[in-house]
């Protein structure tokens, strides 16, 4: 997650899970990269289990903070800020999963 990308542009870049596993700055650093590899009108797509809107998120908190050098489970208004930065504005969240997994869905400027 922390390499280099494909050749871009992107029609869209999907995060699945992976989020999570990082602290907040290197999880800015994938989103901003995965942000920058879309195309105009393109679709950042980042599923994750999501802090306030996860009844587990706390709890799966927990074994990131132990298993993990920094994870942890993120709030919304986190990537929200993350997805904004990255020019993908977080248009819409998408419970995939509940009470668990939500995929939130930005479009790149």
């Amino acid at each position: 997650m922390r390499g280099e990308l494909p050749d871009s542009p992107w029609d869209a870049v999907y995060l699945g899970n992976v989020v999570h596993l990082f602290g907040p700055e290197h999880a800015a650093a994938i989103v901003a990269r995965a942000g920058a590899a879309i195309a105009p009108g393109g679709v950042l797509a980042i599923q994750e289990v999501v802090l306030g809107l996860a009844t587990v998120a706390a709890r799966f908190g927990v074994p990131m903070l132990l298993g993990t050098e920094a994870g942890e489970a993120y709030a919304d208004d986190d990537y929200r800020g993350w997805m904004a930065d990255a020019g993908c504005a977080l248009e819409q969240i998408v419970e995939v999963q509940q009470d668990r997994h939500h995929l939130m869905l930005g479009r790149r400027r």
